[in-house]
């Protein structure tokens, strides 16, 4: 547990590469995600149980954007190759953020 905890604390600070994090946890979790939200909106027939549940992980999965957006930020800080990578990932973050805030607002 103790090894997990260390591994989150270097991912949050920026200490695992910007590859893995940008494509690992910025990428592919968020779409697995996004699949899991869509699957989840094709069984929707107001039964309320479900609503809950969607609204549970559209909570969870709010927070792991966050979560994600500020490691790949921080990896990117540190990133020592070609400036054009990081500039990258920095730019994919708020092109997300935004877009997550605006689908947020047209939602409510």
């Amino acid at each position: 547990m103790k090894q997990i905890s260390n591994y989150i604390k270097r991912l949050y600070h920026g200490d695992i590469s910007l590859f893995t994090t940008f494509w690992i946890y910025g990428f592919l979790i968020q779409y697995i995600l996004a699949f899991i939200f869509s699957t989840l909106g094709k069984l929707y027939n107001q039964q309320l149980w479900l609503v809950f549940l969607i609204c549970f992980l559209a909570f969870l999965e709010i927070i792991y954007a966050f979560f994600a957006s500020i490691a790949i930020w921080r990896s990117a800080n540190k990133y020592q190759g070609d400036k054009k990578w990081a500039d990258g990932a920095k730019l994919y973050i708020v092109i997300s953020i935004y877009m997550l805030i605006s689908t947020l607002y047209l939602r409510v």
